[in-house]
């Protein structure tokens, strides 16, 4: 079984049937959503009715953050991370995420349809399209839990600092492409500015390059 871990912010539209769907799959037995503080709108509510196991700390931001309050109760030996904001996902896309059909020292990324270069630009994003780029850093994935023991997450990193995880401990990465599910692009200007402060603290800490 698998539990999953779900860092939310603002997600009142999406979460509840992001949340049903990962219940719907027969691996996952417990979904956590660890709600952002700067969350605004009716995200606890939604999810909580969904069946999810809801948390929100007071003082508590920033997806790295969540993740790492929430991974000190996770059980299982395998863990699913997903994002919030998700559209048309079902639990499909769930079982196809937590399959493992090689070995459980494996991270499957799930690729979601891919943002034309026209939409990457309307969206805002701070840097080129990057085809190979958007699709490593892919929030839907499913991993060993023991890479959540080694490192702190922080912040829009914390899919690269997994990705580096994995290939520091000779986890296999595995990347599948699903185009039946899409997330939407949204890059307001303060995450853009809080894409920017991590970007910064990344290659001051030698986890990008400048």
């Amino acid at each position: 079984m698998i539990e999953v871990i779900i860092p939310a912010l603002n997600e009142e539209k999406t979460i509840h049937h992001i949340v049903r769907a990962c219940l719907h799959a027969p691996s996952i037995s417990v979904v956590h959503v660890m709600i952002d503080a700067d969350t605004a709108d009716n995200t606890y509510e939604e999810a909580r009715t969904a069946g999810a196991s809801v948390n929100r700390y007071h003082g508590v931001k920033g997806k790295g953050q969540l993740i790492n309050y929430v991974a000190q109760v996770v059980q299982t030996p395998r863990v699913m991370l997903c994002d919030g904001d998700y559209t048309r996902f079902s639990p499909h896309i769930a079982e196809i995420a937590t399959a493992i059909h090689h070995s459980n020292d494996t991270m499957r990324i799930i690729v979601p349809r891919m943002p034309t270069p026209a939409q990457w630009k309307v969206g805002g994003a701070p840097f080129p399209f990057n085809p190979g780029a958007w699709g490593v850093n892919s929030g839907l994935r499913s991993f060993p839990k023991f890479l959540l023991d080694d490192i702190t997450l922080h912040g829009y990193l914390v899919e690269t600092q997994l990705n580096q995880a994995a290939r520091t401990r000779g986890v296999i990465i595995e990347q599948l492409y699903e185009p039946s599910f899409v997330q939407p692009l949204r890059f307001s200007q303060r995450r853009l500015e809080a894409m920017e402060a991590d970007r910064a603290w990344g290659v001051a800490n030698g986890i990008l390059n400048a």
